[in-house]
């Protein structure tokens, strides 16, 4: 019963400071230090450990960390010889990194690479008004995708995400763009 606060409050906080990448907990009892263990969802890979983590800390930095990878977060307090048992354990996905705004010319939406990213990249539309956006596939390396089928004088709206093992990160900014102007039709010359 003496570790159940430790147990609650971690999951808690470290949950509001997950995207920061700094692991935060909460803990009310007296003890020496702590111990976070991480373990990645990659087979045979070892876990990290910090050991030594002073006990009027609540924060601990954490770095490393691969994007589109998922985590498995636990902590441990030490107190003597005393041990905890293991927190129950905070699952953490790390997002690739989000893409500046992207620009839209003629029916292609194009996007700076993101320094750093080795994934993908997806893109996704809608005509505005729509109620969901479509993805467009891109392929490795590229940096720009077609809207299929743009109709001129349309208004469409374009975002993109960087994508790493299958994760999504969060979007880039919305764009909204307009198709040019449709031509004139049935155009024709009337002989008298």
């Amino acid at each position: 019963m003496k570790y159940l606060w430790m147990y609650v409050l971690m999951i808690l906080a470290m949950a509001i400071c997950a995207n920061a990448e700094t692991a935060y907990w909460d803990y009310t009892d007296e003890c020496d230090y702590f111990e976070l263990t991480l373990v990645s969802d990659v087979p045979d890979e070892a876990p990290i450990v910090v050991t030594d983590v002073a006990s009027d800390l609540r924060t601990v930095p954490v770095t490393g960390l691969i994007a589109g990878r998922t985590y498995s977060f636990t902590m441990k307090a030490f107190l003597g010889d005393e041990e905890s048992p293991d927190s129950e354990a905070f699952i953490y996905v790390k997002k690739p990194p989000t893409p500046d705004a992207p620009i839209y010319i003629d029916g292609v939406i194009m996007w700076d690479a993101v320094p750093g990213h080795t994934g993908g990249y997806l893109a996704y539309y809608r005509e505005q008004g729509a109620a969901e956006f479509q993805s467009i596939v891109v392929s490795a390396g590229q940096l720009q995708a077609r809207i299929p089928d743009v109709e001129c004088s349309k208004t469409y709206e374009a975002y993109v995400v960087t994508v790493a093992n299958g994760i999504e990160g969060d979007p880039s900014e919305i764009i909204t763009a307009t198709a040019p102007l449709c031509p004139p039709t049935n155009v024709r010359v009337i002989f008298e």
